[in-house]
């Protein structure tokens, strides 16, 4: 992916995005009884781990282009970030509630049974007041970093086979989906609210998947019932 960034991304998009998420899987993984790969959004900026193993500050997708051992430098900033335990601050936000949550009731509280991913591997700052894709960029940007990724995720879930995929991006990140999983169906399954949550059918995912808003927002709208609700038709199967 990064060998193809200066062919499908303009300049200024190499100026602007943050390096991407490189996602790794842990050890534990292979051995989990149940397997469960979150997807958020984007991350809010990203960098990665020197040699030395302290943070270091590379501002902007172009500056990992120029390092020969980015990818694997952003491949440890993955492992020491540790599925949000590098701060503890991040226990307490809506994402890694859920995250915890569903480690908790699905897995017998192995975070490690719970990768997490993105839907973008990369995420842009504009002066917006937010890092998303999808109001920071115009459709042909949008386009031309889904062309760039093309691939990345499903690739990520054909190489991890998870039980049950959770896309926590809400409806508004649909169209990334689509471009990703060609084909893909959004069924009815809570309420006829296909747009709160879905059932994903797409031959590359499996069964138990699922799309629903982004747990910040499920958390604002009270509507935290959704992420009960995907946990309970799991324990159901």
């Amino acid at each position: 992916m990064m060998d193809s960034a200066r062919d499908c991304l303009e300049a200024d998009l190499l100026d602007a995005l943050y390096p991407p998420l490189i996602m790794v899987e842990p050890q534990e993984w292979k051995t989990q009884e149940r397997k469960v790969l979150i997807v958020g959004q984007e991350t809010q900026e990203w960098s990665y781990i020197s040699d030395a193993g302290e943070r270091a500050e590379i501002d902007f997708l172009k500056d990992a282009l120029g390092d020969l051992n980015s990818v694997d430098r952003l491949a440890k900033r993955y492992v020491h970030f540790d599925l949000g335990d590098e701060y503890p601050s991040l226990a307490r936000t809506p994402f890694w509630r859920a995250h915890r949550q569903i480690a908790n009731t699905l897995c017998h509280g192995d975070k490690y049974a719970v990768l997490w991913t993105n839907i973008s591997p990369v995420s842009i700052w504009r002066e917006r007041g937010s890092f998303s894709m999808v109001w920071n960029l115009s459709e042909k940007e949008r386009k031309s970093i889904s062309t760039w990724q093309q691939g990345r995720l499903l690739g990520e879930i054909l190489e991890l086979k998870p039980d049950v995929v959770v896309f926590f991006t809400g409806p508004n990140y649909d169209e990334y989906l689509e471009r990703e999983f060609l084909g893909v169906q959004f069924e009815n399954f809570w309420r006829d609210e296909i747009r709160t949550i879905a059932k994903l059918t797409h031959s590359f995912l499996p069964s138990k998947s699922f799309r629903t808003y982004h747990p910040a927002f499920l958390s604002r709208s009270r509507q935290w019932e959704i992420v009960d609700t995907l946990i309970e038709d799991v324990l159901a199967s």
